[in-house]
């Protein structure tokens, strides 16, 4: 859908960080950092926007809006969960796969998922999805 609003990638990303600025609440400054915060309401906020920024990358429009999506959440301290192929073992807490997989069963990474420190403790933005091996 975004494809024929915007002429370049970059275009959609100063949109979509426009409209996020246009969100926040006025006590708030329109540029917070996304690490070495620890008050709640700061975490919150991380969790909201990183949360906003994770779904924004689950539905990019192509591939080159996703990977710049990608790259600002890791650029804002959000951790990545695996990458796509890698072999790991299923953690149940971290990883999602269709089919029956048990602790410790060896999973490939079907897509990444994502995982935000915030100061106050991790929170689970997206878990990996996974198939066996």
């Amino acid at each position: 859908r975004w494809e024929n609003d915007f002429p370049s990638i970059t275009d959609c990303c100063n949109s979509l960080i426009a409209e996020i600025q246009n969100l926040l609440p006025a006590s708030l400054p329109k540029t917070i950092p996304l690490s070495g915060i620890g008050n709640r309401e700061t975490a919150d906020f991380k969790r909201r926007m990183a949360h906003e920024l994770v779904i924004a990358w689950k539905f990019a429009p192509n591939p080159e809006a996703r990977q710049s999506i990608a790259n600002a959440l890791k650029n804002s301290g959000i951790q990545q969960i695996g990458s796509t192929s890698e072999k790991l073992v299923m953690d149940g807490g971290l990883h999602r796969c269709d089919g029956p997989a048990f602790p410790g069963d060896k999973v490939e990474v079907v897509e990444c998922g994502w995982l935000v420190h915030d100061g106050v403790g991790e929170f689970l933005l997206e878990k990996a999805i996974v198939k066996l091996i």
